[in-house]
Order: C-alpha cells, then structure tokens, then sequence
C-alpha cells in the first residue's frame, strides 16, 4: 500500500542519514562486552531518536505536497486506492469510471508520483532510488 512504501521511503532515508552521522563500532551479538570496554560503552539507542522522527515528518510533509500537485484525477484515485485503502470497485463508484479506467489512472498516478519523487531527491542533491 501506499502508506506502508512512503513509511519504508522516509524510514530508509533517516536511518542512512543517522547511519552515515554516526558511525560507530558494532558488536557482534557473540561478543561477550563488559562495563570496563570503553569502546561499546557509548553504543547509540537508535530505537528513539528524536532527529529520525523530525525528518520522517518532514519528509511525509514534502510527499503530501508533492501528491497535491497531481493532476485532479491522478491525486484522488492515488487517495483513495493508496492512503484510504479503497477497492477498485469502490473508487469506480465514486469516480464513476471503469475498473480499467481507475486501474489506468492509478498506474499513471504512481508513475508520476514516482517522477516527481525522484526530481525532487535530484533537487537537494541527493540520489534516490525507488523500486519499481
């Protein structure tokens, strides 16, 4: 779904931001550490880390705004199908259209959406892969 790929984008865009800021030695799980071991006494908790939810949000919020500038008919079968979770049949109803025809709008949605996406990680100088 929609909702779980942007998650997974901004989750994987803030931890190899965190991971490239903060490399430190790793232990392996068979490594038997001590309180003495001054190397692994300052291992980072990255189960909360307030930076990582910051630009989680911000980043939701720059794909927000990048799905409002959608054409109309591409943002609402995007919408509907991908953050609402409605079927096929459903955003037929509503658009009153085919299941081809939303199931057309919806491929095209996502191709834009993912060009768009793209342009943008291009804009802040960074490279941005997305599957498929």
């Amino acid at each position: 779904s929609f909702s779980t790929w942007l998650y997974r984008i901004a989750t994987n865009v803030c931890l190899d931001e965190l991971r490239r800021r903060n490399r430190k030695a790793v232990v392996p799980i068979h490594c038997q550490v001590t309180i003495d071991d001054e190397q692994y006494r300052n291992i980072p908790d990255l189960s909360y880390v307030p930076e990582l939810v910051v630009q989680s949000k911000e980043l939701q919020q720059e794909i927000q705004e990048i799905i409002n500038s959608l054409n109309p008919q591409y943002r609402l079968v995007i919408i509907l199908r991908d953050i609402q979770g409605y079927s096929y049949e459903e955003i037929g109803e509503i658009t009153n259209s085919s299941i081809g025809t939303v199931k057309s709008r919806l491929s095209r949605a996502r191709k834009s959406l993912k060009k768009k996406i793209i342009r943008y990680w291009e804009q802040k100088g960074q490279t941005f892969r997305l599957s498929k």
